[in-house]
């Protein structure tokens, strides 16, 4: 497998877009409310990435399809000092366990340092194992900080920080 690791263009939205819903589809399901789910659309995350843009993103790409990528840059919201926040970290299931997640990652914390913040943070969906577990090989540490969100229910993220 011939793993390409690039920054995101905005030609990228759609692709980004597809990976984004699948992966919630993959990673959510039996954590998220199912008429949540069911209201997520490949076009409507496309959509997103499209008025957002792709600055701050790193993609994956895999015999030139994107599987998976990786959103940072400034706090959304209130954050600990000197931190930057990775937005999303998102890798079909089918190329997980193969260091996608960690290269990805790897490139975020380093443009974050560039761009001069000093740690990291993340939510996690409360009771996403797989996700906290790599979380915390790759150095970030639950902070005691949680926030509710309604997904149709309420869920509960928790904040994980690293130092950069």
């Amino acid at each position: 497998m011939q793993l390409i690791l690039r920054p995101a263009t905005g030609a990228d939205a759609d692709a980004i877009g597809s990976v984004h819903y699948q992966a919630w589809m993959e990673t959510y399901t039996g954590l998220i409310h199912p008429a949540f789910l069911a209201a997520r659309s490949p076009a409507k995350s496309a959509a997103l990435f499209r008025s957002q843009g792709c600055e701050n993103t790193w993609v994956a790409v895999v015999v030139d399809a994107i599987v998976g990528f990786c959103g940072y840059g400034p706090p959304r919201g209130p954050a600990p000092a000197d931190a930057g926040e990775v937005y999303g970290l998102y890798v079909l299931r089918a190329f997980q366990r193969q260091a996608i997640g960690s290269r990805l990652l790897r490139e975020a914390r380093s443009a974050l340092r560039q761009q001069g913040f000093q740690t990291a943070f993340l939510w996690v969906l409360a009771g996403n194992a797989p996700a906290m577990a790599f979380y915390q090989k790759q150095g970030f540490r639950f902070d005691g900080t949680s926030k509710t969100e309604t997904l149709v229910e309420p869920v509960v993220e928790q904040r994980w920080v690293c130092t950069l």
